[in-house]
């Protein structure tokens, strides 16, 4: 829980129970009472999220061909598992310094040659693939201005799915 006093495992249980009748569960998932459609939609989304994933290890291996990238990651709605089946798929992907703009290039590239290549305006990106973040491995550390809760969430929630030296853990240990 994001606040500014500590919370007790105690307290948090007793908060709960106070709720009941206004918390719904279903198969392990929680809401309010009158927002118990998400979960439905949750579960539905399990599904094409599985679909997702494997589309994106499946670029991200042909990404990891490239030698200048170091981590390939999976971020944005799939990652943090809201999805829908007309939704786009993010990428994150670090690059060895210096690279940033050649790599840049060959993913293109890359993704252009598959069909799977995201494009600005874009009506239709079903199943594409966006370069939602990427960085040079020499400026990984997120600047104080981006370091906030929105970020903070986007990072904890990246699925790695292919990396060089480390480079997930070290981005991890920087930010």
């Amino acid at each position: 829980l994001h606040t500014k006093n500590n919370i007790s495992l105690s307290e948090l249980k007793s908060t709960l129970v106070a709720m009941r009748g206004r918390i719904v569960e279903q198969d392990g998932y929680f809401a309010f009472f009158d927002k118990k459609f998400a979960i439905s939609r949750r579960l539905l989304s399990d599904e094409i999220l599985k679909r997702k994933i494997t589309l994106a290890r499946k670029t991200g291996r042909a990404v990891m061909k490239i030698p200048s990238v170091l981590f390939v990651g999976i971020s944005g709605g799939v990652a943090g598992g809201s999805v829908a089946e007309e939704d786009d798929i993010d990428l994150f992907v670090i690059t060895q310094k210096g690279m940033l703009y050649t790599t840049r290039f060959f993913i293109l590239i890359l993704l252009q040659l598959n069909g799977r290549r995201r494009r600005r305006n874009q009506n239709k990106v079903k199943d594409t693939l966006c370069l939602n973040m990427l960085m040079d491995k020499s400026s990984i550390l997120f600047t104080k201005d981006r370091q906030n809760l929105y970020t903070a969430r986007e990072i904890a929630q990246v699925i790695p799915l292919f990396e060089r030296s480390n480079m997930y853990e070290v981005f991890l240990q920087i930010n």
